[in-house]
Protein backbone atom coordinates (compact mmCIF):
# COMPACT_ATOMS: atom_id res chain seq x y z
CA UNK A 1 0.00 0.00 0.00
CA UNK A 2 2.84 2.39 0.76
CA UNK A 3 4.31 1.70 -2.66
CA UNK A 4 1.02 2.43 -4.40
CA UNK A 5 0.63 5.69 -2.41
CA UNK A 6 4.18 6.65 -3.35
CA UNK A 7 3.50 5.88 -7.02
CA UNK A 8 0.24 7.83 -6.92
CA UNK A 9 1.98 10.82 -5.32
CA UNK A 10 4.76 10.70 -7.92
CA UNK A 11 2.21 10.44 -10.73
CA UNK A 12 0.20 13.32 -9.30
CA UNK A 13 3.35 15.44 -8.97
CA UNK A 14 4.39 14.61 -12.54
CA UNK A 15 0.93 15.48 -13.84
CA UNK A 16 0.92 18.81 -11.96
CA UNK A 17 4.37 19.61 -13.34
CA UNK A 18 3.17 18.78 -16.86
CA UNK A 19 0.09 20.99 -16.45
CA UNK A 20 2.25 23.81 -15.07
CA UNK A 21 4.59 23.59 -18.06
CA UNK A 22 1.65 23.60 -20.46
CA UNK A 23 0.22 26.70 -18.80
CA UNK A 24 3.60 28.40 -18.91
CA UNK A 25 3.99 27.64 -22.62
CA UNK A 26 0.47 28.93 -23.30
CA UNK A 27 1.22 32.16 -21.41
CA UNK A 28 4.46 32.65 -23.33
CA UNK A 29 2.63 32.08 -26.62
CA UNK A 30 -0.08 34.58 -25.67
CA UNK A 31 2.56 37.11 -24.62
CA UNK A 32 4.34 36.74 -27.97
CA UNK A 33 1.03 37.18 -29.81
CA UNK A 34 0.24 40.29 -27.75
CA UNK A 35 3.65 41.79 -28.51
CA UNK A 36 3.13 41.14 -32.22
CA UNK A 37 -0.33 42.72 -32.07
CA UNK A 38 1.10 45.77 -30.28
CA UNK A 39 3.80 46.20 -32.93
CA UNK A 40 1.21 45.91 -35.69
CA UNK A 41 -1.07 48.44 -33.98
CA UNK A 42 1.82 50.87 -33.50
CA UNK A 43 2.79 50.57 -37.17
CA UNK A 44 -0.80 51.17 -38.24
CA UNK A 45 -1.08 54.17 -35.91
CA UNK A 46 2.11 55.67 -37.35
CA UNK A 47 0.89 55.08 -40.90
CA UNK A 48 -2.45 56.70 -40.07
CA UNK A 49 -0.69 59.67 -38.48
CA UNK A 50 1.39 60.16 -41.64
CA UNK A 51 -1.76 59.96 -43.78
CA UNK A 52 -3.48 62.52 -41.55
CA UNK A 53 -0.47 64.84 -41.78
CA UNK A 54 -0.45 64.56 -45.57
CA UNK A 55 -4.18 65.27 -45.75
CA UNK A 56 -3.76 68.28 -43.45
CA UNK A 57 -0.87 69.62 -45.53
CA UNK A 58 -2.87 69.15 -48.72
CA UNK A 59 -5.86 70.96 -47.27
CA UNK A 60 -3.76 73.85 -45.92
CA UNK A 61 -1.42 74.56 -48.79
CA UNK A 62 0.20 77.97 -48.89
CA UNK A 63 -0.86 79.90 -51.96
CA UNK A 64 0.35 83.16 -53.42
CA UNK A 65 -1.98 86.13 -53.14
CA UNK A 66 -2.14 86.79 -56.87
CA UNK A 67 -5.12 89.13 -56.67
CA UNK A 68 -3.34 91.21 -54.03
CA UNK A 69 -0.24 91.52 -56.19
CA UNK A 70 -2.32 92.41 -59.23
CA UNK A 71 -4.21 95.11 -57.38
CA UNK A 72 -0.95 96.59 -56.03
CA UNK A 73 0.50 96.71 -59.55
CA UNK A 74 -2.65 98.33 -60.92
CA UNK A 75 -2.60 100.92 -58.12
CA UNK A 76 1.00 101.84 -58.93
CA UNK A 77 0.19 102.09 -62.63
CA UNK A 78 -2.71 104.45 -61.91
CA UNK A 79 -0.38 106.59 -59.80
CA UNK A 80 2.04 106.90 -62.71
CA UNK A 81 4.74 104.65 -61.31
CA UNK A 82 5.49 102.08 -64.00
CA UNK A 83 8.36 99.82 -64.86
CA UNK A 84 9.45 96.41 -63.74
CA UNK A 85 9.22 95.11 -60.22
CA UNK A 86 13.02 95.31 -59.84
CA UNK A 87 14.03 98.68 -61.25
CA UNK A 88 11.02 100.94 -61.45
CA UNK A 89 10.30 103.41 -64.25
CA UNK A 90 13.71 105.09 -64.16
CA UNK A 91 15.79 101.93 -64.55
CA UNK A 92 19.00 101.31 -62.66
CA UNK A 93 21.16 104.28 -61.75
CA UNK A 94 24.78 104.20 -62.90
CA UNK A 95 26.04 104.88 -59.38
CA UNK A 96 24.36 101.65 -58.23
CA UNK A 97 26.26 99.54 -60.76
CA UNK A 98 29.70 100.14 -59.22
CA UNK A 99 30.24 97.49 -56.62
CA UNK A 100 33.46 98.76 -55.06
CA UNK A 101 32.72 102.43 -54.73
CA UNK A 102 33.37 105.27 -57.12
CA UNK A 103 36.03 104.06 -59.57
CA UNK A 104 35.83 101.41 -62.27
CA UNK A 105 38.52 99.26 -63.84
CA UNK A 106 38.60 101.58 -66.84
CA UNK A 107 39.61 104.49 -64.66
CA UNK A 108 36.37 106.48 -65.02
Amino acid sequence: MAVSALVATAASSAFQYYQGRQQQKMQEKQLAEQKAANKKAAAQAEKQQEANQMAYNKANQKKADVSGMQSAIEAKQKAGVGGTLLTGQQGVGTDELNLGGGSTLLGG
